[in-house]
């Protein structure tokens, strides 16, 4: 035993000079380093390969102080949460120095990976699902990897090395190598309106409603379509309703809550308008619900909330005219003056309906009118006066 260690450690110091002074550099970087949903085949747990790639590689070998060729095996794992769940190495291959070489996931996985003419392979995969107490029973009841953080590292070791002990990672950039997994699924409408499960419908009254919704999905990747449309006289079912085109798309929208367009030209904060807008109108019922675009592994899987609906309430009636009169003055006056409207009705005053601007008698247009300057920056607010 002491002479074949004696050996083993003497073939090592002669490989190791020249796989020291090679100077291998092996690159790794996550198509989706934002992905928060990895499918089961994604991560190849089951070894049947996957059908999209989910990394590229690059290698060089730099050559240091020696021209030669080195000849090395890849090694490849997966951490998830610090423990090793899957590890691979691949066949020998020569790697000459001064030339870079890049591939895939999936053609690492095929085996159509090239380099130098040689067809580099994972030969030998091996999951672990036991490594972690209650992954596998996760794995088996969601079909996904569960949430955490996975570190996907490609190193490698000289020609009849060692990849579980003598692996050697010298990715400069492995910051882009982690996933911060977290499984999102909830996608909740707030405001305006209800679902549509619901037998009353509730009214609003304004036209530039304000919508917003929550999402579990990480604000640093999240990503909305938004859909509103118009009820027909003659639509019956939801189902009628959403047939026809919506009069507002909005798609890759950033946040969390928008505001309906005052103008069907909208400058939107992020996303892009799809199609025609048509703006919110007085008496009419209204259906809305957003995606929500989750990136995963190897793409996006879309997370759609409820449908919801609302009213815009009618400008003829006297008693919603004091509810429309206060939307529009919150939205006019912002978040600066609220406490003085709150003051005034505490004390008792309500809107009469009865509107004066520059001293003449003005409709609730007017006010419309003003908000929407005041919304596109063409008018704000001064100051305040109760007398």
């Amino acid at each position: 035993m002491f002479y074949r260690n004696v050996a083993k450690w003497l073939l090592w110091m002669l490989l190791l000079p020249a796989f020291l002074w090679a100077e291998v550099i092996v690159e790794l970087h996550l198509i989706n380093p934002d992905a928060q949903v990895f499918p089961l085949g994604d991560l190849d747990f089951t070894q049947t390969g996957v059908n999209q790639d989910y990394f590229f590689v690059l290698i060089r070998n730099t050559g240091g102080n020696t021209p030669d060729p080195v000849r090395i095996q890849l090694c490849f794992r997966i951490s998830y949460n610090g423990t090793v769940i899957a590890t691979g190495a691949s066949n020998p291959f020569d790697l000459p120095v001064g030339q870079d070489f890049t591939f895939t996931s999936r053609q690492l996985n095929e085996g159509t990976a090239i380099i130098a003419g040689q067809t580099v392979s994972i030969d030998n995969y091996d999951v672990d699902v036991d490594a972690v107490e209650g992954l596998r029973d996760d794995i088996l009841q969601t079909g996904r990897a569960p949430s955490g953080e996975y570190l996907f590292e490609l190193g490698f070791v000289p020609d009849g090395g060692d990849c579980q002990s003598g692996f050697v990672f010298t990715d400069p950039t492995p910051d882009d190598n982690q996933l911060h997994i977290t499984n999102p699924s909830t996608l909740e409408l707030l405001f305006p309106g209800r679902s549509v499960s619901e037998n009353n419908i509730e009214e609003i009254a304004t036209i530039f409603p304000y919508f917003q919704w929550i999402s579990d999905i990480s604000p640093t990747a999240d990503r909305y379509n938004i859909f509103v449309y118009e009820k027909f006289p003659d639509d019956q079912t939801p189902q009628d309703v959403l047939s026809h085109p919506p009069i507002l798309h909005v798609e890759g929208y950033e946040d969390n809550f928008f505001q309906y367009p005052t103008d069907p030209s909208p400058m939107l904060t992020s996303g892009q308008v799809i199609g025609p807008v048509r703006l919110l109108e007085f008496g009419k019922t209204y259906y809305w619900f957003v995606e929500s675009i989750v990136p995963t592994g190897t793409g996006t899987e879309t997370l759609e909330s409820d449908l919801f609906r609302f009213k815009i309430a009618n400008m003829s009636q006297t008693a919603t005219n004091t509810n429309q009169i206060l939307a529009l003055l919150r939205q006019i006056l912002g978040s600066e003056y609220q406490g003085v409207l709150e003051d005034l009705r505490e004390q008792g005053f309500e809107p009469n309906g009865n509107l004066t601007y520059e001293g003449s008698k003005a409709e609730m247009n007017t006010l419309m009118e003003l908000l929407n300057k005041v919304i596109q920056g063409k008018a704000r607010i001064k100051k305040v006066e109760v007398y």
